[in-house]
């Protein structure tokens, strides 16, 4: 993870325009985390499935303007349906935990996604990957470090965040 002072944010705003990978701001006087930033991925979906899915799927009479207005709309993505995507990946298919994480940040980044809490929904992956803790344990963890919230659970997995 990249790690960035204000004072290096002041001299040069245009390190946001090409990060790649979450970037923590930090005051380092205090040595303390101010901030997170997360790259927001512009990736085309139908380039990434359009090789997978030619064959499968019929050929459309629409034109090229419809098309477009069809796939600019928006998809909400809940916790919940990101939380029960996690599982059934891990626990049903048994895909590795590392590959679903990259997969569903990859998903959560995607421009056409809404979801007004993106950072904790990324942060509780990156939690995750790195403590190997339930998801909705990470959301807490998440949840508590980026939004200042105590932390109230019997779960011993939470004293580790």
């Amino acid at each position: 993870m990249l790690s960035i002072g204000v004072g290096e944010i002041q001299k040069n705003t245009s390190i946001f325009s090409n990060i790649s990978e979450p970037l923590q701001v930090v005051d380092k006087r205090k040595k303390e985390v101010l901030a997170m930033i997360y790259p927001i991925k512009k990736h085309s979906i139908v380039d990434k499935l359009a090789g997978k899915y030619k064959t499968k799927v019929a050929p459309t009479k629409l034109s090229m303007s419809e098309i477009k207005q069809i796939a600019m709309m928006e998809a909400w993505v809940l916790s919940e349906v990101l939380m029960e995507s996690f599982l059934v990946l891990s626990k049903f298919y048994k895909l590795p935990k590392k590959e679903i994480i990259a997969d569903l940040k990859t998903i959560v980044c995607l421009e056409g996604v809404v979801n007004k809490d993106k950072g904790i929904l990324l942060e509780a992956l990156n939690i995750i990957e790195a403590k190997n803790i339930d998801f909705i344990d990470a959301l807490i963890c998440a949840k508590c470090k980026l939004q200042n919230y105590d932390k109230l659970s019997f779960d011993s997995d939470l004293n580790d965040c």
